[in-house]
């Protein structure tokens, strides 16, 4: 296992040890703003979600934000946008973690 020091925006460092289960990005070579997110199994059993806003503007900051979690549903949750929704880029680390955890599309589909 890796260890991972995660220096949040708003908040102490998060430091695990532990892998990551998947992770996706927004990343473009034209685009000047883009976001990456990266979904971590902690040694302990706890998930970590991590979340940053990059940018390559004058005068701007990249903005990074985690939080650990009990379980998988939760740390996926933590992607969706502001609406509620899961993002195409939320529906990349849902994949990339589905390979871990078979059951996940279903936990997080929305049910009608």
């Amino acid at each position: 296992m890796r260890e991972f020091t995660i220096h949040r925006s708003s908040d102490m460092p998060l430091i695990f040890k532990g892998e990551v289960l998947a992770s996706a990005s927004t990343f473009a070579p034209a685009k000047k703003r883009w976001t990456e997110c990266m979904l971590y199994l902690s040694d302990s059993g706890r998930f970590v979600s991590h979340s940053t806003g990059k940018s390559k503007m004058p005068n701007e900051i990249d903005i990074v934000n985690a939080q650990a979690f009990t379980n998988v549903v939760d740390a996926v949750n933590f992607f969706r946008d502001r609406n509620g929704r899961l993002s195409w880029l939320t529906s990349q680390i849902v994949r990339g973690a589905s390979a871990s955890f078979p059951d996940l599309q279903d936990q997080v589909s929305e049910r009608v």
